[in-house]
């Protein structure tokens, strides 16, 4: 007579069950904390000249990055946007109402940990 096979284990333990959660939370938590927009960036333009000035600033690698707005002179705004950990560049570019030419601009990159805020602040002059 030859032995009988025994029989496997129907199904996963409810132990191993919990093992298993308990190792993709670990996994898995940290990476969707850093893809998260939970950081943000602020910034304060102020218009140091006795003109109007239009400005932009763009927020690259930002869901709402994109800002657009005119300052009289001597005003001040403030906008923030939020983004993700990470390093974010940041494109202002400004016009006066008396310029001739097409008005300046300048790159900038800033980098953000998780859950903070970098203020940013601008005062433009025209030269």
């Amino acid at each position: 007579m030859g032995s009988q096979p025994k029989r496997g284990a129907e199904g996963v333990s409810k132990r191993m069950m919990v093992v298993i959660i308990a190792m993709l939370a670990i996994i898995l938590l940290p990476v969707t904390l850093v893809s998260l927009p939970l950081s943000k960036i602020v910034f304060t333009v102020t218009n140091m000249d006795g003109t109007g000035v239009s400005v932009t600033i763009t927020v690259y690698d930002a869901s709402d990055g994109y800002f657009d707005f005119v300052l009289a002179p001597d005003e001040g705004r403030t906008v923030s946007c939020t983004v993700t950990a990470g390093t974010h560049d940041v494109y202002l570019r400004y016009w006066f109402s008396d310029d001739q030419y097409y008005g300046n601009s300048t790159w900038t990159s800033y980098s953000v940990s998780l859950f903070e805020t970098e203020q940013v602040k601008f005062e433009l002059y025209n030269y």
